[in-house]
């Protein structure tokens, strides 16, 4: 989703022939940000495959057709690296005004934080993944977008904490009692599944 994002932002969403399987635009699906669908790559014959920085190298090795150049975005960490992929794909795709384009977008995303008044308030950030929860920590860019907009993140894990029965904080409900959030935001898709307490 944050990828069809950023391509909108970069005025080069009308050129993207696929998406993961957890967007919802209407185009083939090429499986997820761990996992990409070789075959269906191999399909379309894309002219760019732009993966995150999240798939490991090994894996954008394999599913890299012959002829495709992949490019690998950045923009989990914090909202600058959001910016930044603007700049990479109108560079990489002849796009111009990049840069007009990604300081548009970094002044937007910044004057509408600042309308925010978190007042300091305690807040836990939830999603989930196939039904699976997870929390955003402190490398990620949607704790970088809450702490500017006046909030005090409550999750001090490093980058996402997956929630799942053996890990050291395995429910939502855990979490919570760890926490101790005033206000839970929870991001969901349409017709996810409900987060397990």
């Amino acid at each position: 989703m944050l990828l069809l994002l950023v391509a909108g932002a970069a005025g080069a969403g009308e050129r993207i022939v696929s998406v993961s399987r957890y967007d919802d635009l209407d185009r083939p699906k090429t499986g997820g940000v761990m996992d990409p669908d070789k075959k269906a790559i191999a399909a379309l014959h894309p002219n760019y495959l732009f993966a995150s920085d999240w798939t490991s190298e090994e894996v954008l090795r394999q599913v890299t057709s012959k002829g495709t150049e992949c490019v690998v975005l950045h923009g989990f960490k914090n909202m600058n690296e959001v910016a930044e992929n603007i700049r990479t794909i109108c560079k990489t795709l002849g796009v111009e005004g990049g840069e007009a384009k990604a300081a548009v977008f970094d002044r937007r995303w910044r004057e509408a934080a600042a309308q925010v008044d978190g007042r300091g308030r305690r807040v836990l950030i939830l999603s989930s993944c196939k039904g699976t929860p997870f929390s955003f920590g402190v490398k990620t860019y949607l704790h970088d977008l809450f702490t500017k907009a006046g909030f005090n993140v409550v999750e001090d894990y490093p980058t996402i904490r997956h929630l799942k029965p053996g890990a050291p904080v395995a429910t939502v409900a855990d979490l919570v009692r760890r926490t101790k959030p005033e206000i839970i935001f929870i991001s969901l898709r349409v017709n996810t599944p409900p987060l397990a307490a």
